[in-house]
């Protein structure tokens, strides 16, 4: 297994399977959809209550900003159904791991834009605090990619079903 954040050539490297969030490009892969995720922005409670609470996309430029240097948003935030709206975020601070962001959201150093399922632990259990969530896009797709001649593989085939079954129980 491996977890990166970066678009792998699924064939080249000899990959299996591949979980893709996001909108995919036509290929030649299988592609099996198991499900959606959605943009959270998060700040610690903390946070919001020495820097207030942001109204709108826009509040968010007198905010403290931690980003990542993946291949999601930066510091280029989507907001609108569409995505049509971008807000660009003063990063404070730039990380290079999910795990990395959330520690720093949850110590109060600002905001983050992250994925529903990177912050549902952290929110259930009051560390963070979803703000602007009836500004954020349309949720994005997660989908499966893989060769179609790996299909045949009985590993594939039960990490594709286990898949399916997590996502159809909201366990991921």
């Amino acid at each position: 297994m491996m977890l990166i954040d970066r678009n792998v050539r699924i064939v080249e490297e000899g990959i299996d399977v591949a979980v893709r969030i996001g909108p995919l490009s036509d290929s030649a892969l299988r592609v099996v959809a198991i499900g959606s995720v959605h943009q959270t922005i998060v700040g610690s409670p903390a946070y919001l209550t020495k820097h207030g609470v942001p109204a709108s996309p826009s509040d968010l430029k007198a905010h403290h900003g931690i980003v990542g240097n993946g291949v999601r948003v930066g510091s280029t935030w989507p907001f609108g159904l569409k995505g049509e709206t971008i807000v660009e975020v003063v990063p404070r601070l730039t990380v290079n791991t999910v795990d990395a962001t959330i520690a720093a959201v949850e110590a109060g150093l600002g905001l983050a834009n992250l994925l529903s399922y990177q912050t549902a632990e952290a929110i259930a259990a009051g560390r963070l605090v979803r703000v602007l969530a009836d500004e954020a896009p349309f949720p994005l797709p997660v989908s499966l990619l893989f060769e179609a001649g790996r299909a045949a593989m009985p590993a594939v085939r039960l990490f594709i079903e286990a898949m399916r079954e997590r996502a159809r129980q909201r366990a991921w």
